[in-house]
């Protein structure tokens, strides 16, 4: 057996790194297929303002569940800018390919950028959030 192995040492550590590259490049393909499949299960939200709205989109591919707006840490149905057309509206889904459009009040003086939070669950995890600011 040693004999052997002293003869063909350099087919063997052939064979051994063909094995690992085979392994490597299915192991690879496996780990981009359970991304893809956890994309497909996520909802993905965007903040903009746009026309004296706020919008938020769902540009994934799940529902948005549970949707939670804060304006600088309070919610947006108690906040000054945003409340009076936040009140009456219905966040606890927000279906792929759709948004919300929550419009503003501003007056002179007032605040002219904003910390903006969006919490929401989805197929794939229960915490998401994300933060932006905008700029009215």
């Amino acid at each position: 057996m040693w004999s052997f192995i002293k003869d063909n040492w350099i087919s063997l550590i052939a064979l051994i790194i063909s094995i690992i590259g085979f392994f490597k490049e299915n192991i690879k393909d496996i780990l981009i297929h359970k991304k893809n499949k956890k994309e497909e299960k996520s909802a993905k939200i965007t903040i903009s303002y746009i026309n004296n709205k706020l919008i938020i989109s769902n540009k994934g591919k799940s529902n948005a569940k549970n949707v939670k707006i804060y304006v600088d840490n309070i919610e947006i149905e108690h906040s000054n800018t945003f409340s009076a057309f936040a009140k009456g509206m219905d966040f606890s889904i927000l279906t792929p390919n759709n948004s919300f459009g929550i419009k503003s009040i501003t007056s002179l003086g007032s605040k002219r950028n904003f910390n903006i939070k969006v919490k929401w669950e989805d197929d794939n995890s229960k915490n998401n959030c994300i933060e932006d600011v905008i700029n009215i």
